[in-house]
């Protein structure tokens, strides 16, 4: 696991945890509700691991939160709040430099995970695809 995993899977099990506890809920009951075991989620809530995307909306949809809330846990930066930016007075007022930086590289990170993830599933899904077309064309 790379430093970027590791700040994902640190800031997810802390905030998978604090969304658990908050809605009084015990692994096993979250595991059943959203079909995943309850080791995963142990591992996930211990930082061990971190989920695959599906798993991440799954989290996301039960606990009424966006993808970037579970793993950096607040309000997102709006994009158009950072083209608004003159200064560096600005740029205080809104986060400090340090965790706009980190929040920025965070999330190129996260996104580049689950970009090789979902391209996976296409290159699957388009395999069956192929699949399927050469069968009907015969």
């Amino acid at each position: 696991m790379n430093e970027s995993e590791f700040n994902f899977c640190d800031n997810f099990a802390k905030n998978l945890n604090y969304l658990r506890k908050k809605k009084n809920i015990s692994i096993k009951k979250l595991a059943d509700d959203i079909g995943l075991s309850r080791a995963t989620l142990s591992h996930y809530e211990h930082g061990n691991r971190l989920p695959e995307f599906e798993s991440m909306i799954k989290l996301a949809l039960y606990f009424g939160c966006s993808i970037d809330e579970l793993v950096f846990h607040g309000t997102p930066i709006n994009l158009s709040e950072l083209k608004e930016i003159d200064t560096m007075d600005d740029i205080d007022n809104l986060i400090s430099d340090k965790e706009l930086l980190n929040y920025l590289i965070n999330k190129k990170n996260l996104l580049e995970h689950y970009s090789k993830e979902i391209n996976n599933k296409l290159n699957q899904v388009n395999t069956i695809l192929n699949i399927v077309n050469t069968k009907i064309n015969k």
